[in-house]
């Protein structure tokens, strides 16, 4: 029998099939109308079992390729909830927004768009590795089409260059997994289990060498780091962002952003807590970089487009900032940004697209005095802004204080040790106050970017311009509705994903080193292992 887990997999799947043989009928509103009520039924579904009270969906396995160490391993904790009813709930609004954005082979985009889904619900509930890295890249073959045939007029050059940095972080991911895949095999692991997290996370705790531990963990940053994106492997979200249709940007900013986030949280911090623990000096000050650098160059930009994706990149920053404090708070705060970074962000592309789809020009330049014009779009426009830039009371705010609070308090960094360059004399407090300036910036970028677009005098050709239509004030409103009630009521989002976040911050509170030279030091770390399962089915995989 199927589970739930796999079924909010195939779900989508089946819905990318059916598509295809539906009526095009007038305006392919069939088409758009099953669209929208399949992603309805998928958004249910996963508020059902991942979200509402007691929502605990059972771990899944059966062997697959036994004989490599293959498994068809699913299973879920509190951050794969949050990400699978995110992923569901901006898939809803993604449709929906389509309905005006998209009128050329419209079955082909939606089968696309649910491919892309399904693919990126994988990545959250995958268990082994194997399975991980497939839905990785399954996620490269629609998001490609999807930019390459519904954007814009550099759709070829953005997608291409999307692909090309995406494989270039796969290559590091691959050599990392093999790594630890061939180190499970010499330490007694069961053969047939060698690629489950929980297999490869024993095989790092038994006689992996720190040198090992640390180039492991750095291959596998980088691949997560691309798809964050982090400087410099950054340069190609701008160009997608521009090209991409304003619903396929929604989806990109709002989800698949975070799948590198998510990576480093359950995979590179999750298997390699000791590796973490000695590089988390560098990821802050990378993350202030990420932060400061990204902000400065949101503030030039002409487009507006660009303008938010540079953005976006700054408040991955906030995330990197958050995980570098290794420790609870700060890992609950990543996460909340994760979460409320999805939201604000598919919100202000909608806004830009809402303005696009009426000028064709994202030009900040070619705007001014908007606000009378269309005043439905804009009040939605700055009440976004204002979540943007982390407003008490809405969503931002709680998530951007929770990291700054978590890695001002963070002790895992005294000082930066920069080899022949010295040893810098800046600690987490000093970086957690340099990346504050990041939220200045942003506000400045922000709130200048809403001064030349919407106040000021209109350009005569704008005076026909017409408002916000139904279905874009229902996208906006109900992201809306959920800025405010997360920002009034973050609790409901933190309860969801706690005990996974105290799970992976009680791995930092061990001492830095572990003994495990004695045959009596490997039967402990056995059964502390044991206590640990999620699953019965991972009992396999103990050491022997």
């Amino acid at each position: 029998m199927i589970g739930p887990l796999s079924t909010v997999i195939l779900l989508p799947l089946v819905f990318a099939l059916i598509v295809p043989f539906l009526p095009s009928g007038q305006d392919n509103k069939p088409v758009h109308t099953f669209a929208a009520a399949a992603s309805v039924l998928l958004f249910l579904y996963s508020c059902w079992q991942f979200w509402l009270p007691g929502a605990n969906p059972p771990a899944e396995m059966m062997p697959w390729l036994p004989s490599l160490g293959i498994s068809y391993a699913l299973g879920t904790d509190g951050l794969s909830s949050a990400m699978v009813v995110l992923t569901t709930l901006l898939l809803l609004m993604a449709v929906v927004a389509s309905f005006s954005n998209i009128q050329k082979r419209v079955k082909l985009y939606y089968s696309m768009v649910f491919v892309l889904i399904a693919s990126v619900l994988g990545v959250f509930l995958a268990r082994d590795a194997f399975l991980f890295f497939l839905f990785w890249e399954l996620e490269l073959i629609p998001m490609y089409l999807l930019i390459a045939i519904w954007g814009g007029p550099r759709r070829d050059y953005a997608a291409m260059k999307f692909v090309l940095y995406t494989l270039f972080g796969s290559v590091f991911m691959v050599a990392a997994l093999l790594w630890l895949y061939f180190h499970a095999r010499t330490i007694g692991l069961d053969p047939s289990t060698l690629f489950l997290f929980s297999s490869l996370g024993q095989s790092v705790a038994v006689a992996l060498p720190m040198t090992a531990q640390v180039l492991i963990f750095l291959g596998l940053f980088i691949a997560f780091g691309v798809k964050l994106p982090m400087v410099p492997f950054h340069t190609w979200l701008p160009d997608a962002h521009v090209e991409a249709p304003t619903p396929i940007s929604m989806l990109l900013a709002g989800i698949l952003l975070k799948m590198g986030a998510y990576g480093m949280l359950q995979i590179c911090f999750g298997l390699l807590p000791e590796a973490a623990r000695l590089l988390a000096p560098y990821i802050a000050l990378l993350a202030v970089i990420n932060i400061l650098y990204t902000a400065a160059v949101a503030l030039v930009q002409k487009d507006m487009k660009k303008l938010i994706a540079y953005s976006s990149v700054s408040h991955m920053g906030f995330v990197l900032l958050g995980l570098a404090a290794l420790n609870a708070t700060g890992f609950s705060g990543a996460v909340f940004v994760m979460f409320s970074h999805g939201i604000v962000s598919a919100a202000l592309f909608m806004c830009v697209g809402t303005l696009y789809t009426r000028t064709h020009t994202r030009m900040i330049a070619d705007y001014g005095g908007m606000g009378a014009q269309v005043p439905t779009i804009f009040y939605f426009f700055l009440f976004m802004g204002m979540a943007s830039i982390g407003l008490p009371l809405l969503i931002s705010f709680a998530g951007e204080s929770l990291v700054m609070y978590g890695a001002f308090i963070a002790e895992s960094v005294q000082s930066i040790d920069m080899g022949i360059l010295g040893v810098l004399p800046w600690t987490m407090q000093t970086l957690t106050i340099l990346a504050a300036i990041g939220i200045i910036i942003g506000a400045a970028y922000t709130l200048w970017m809403l001064q030349r677009v919407f106040f000021g005098e209109m350009p005569e050709k704008w005076n026909t311009l017409k408002d916000a239509s139904l279905s874009e004030v229902y996208v906006l409103g109900s992201l809306a509705v959920l800025v405010i009630f997360f920002g009034l009521c973050p609790a409901s989002l933190t309860e969801v994903y706690s005990p996974a976040v105290d799970k992976l911050a009680a791995k930092f509170e061990l001492p830095s080193q572990i003994a495990i030279d004695t045959p009596e030091a490997v039967n402990a770390l056995a059964i502390e292992v044991l206590n640990d399962l999620e699953t019965p089915a991972e009992v396999t995989g103990v050491i022997r």
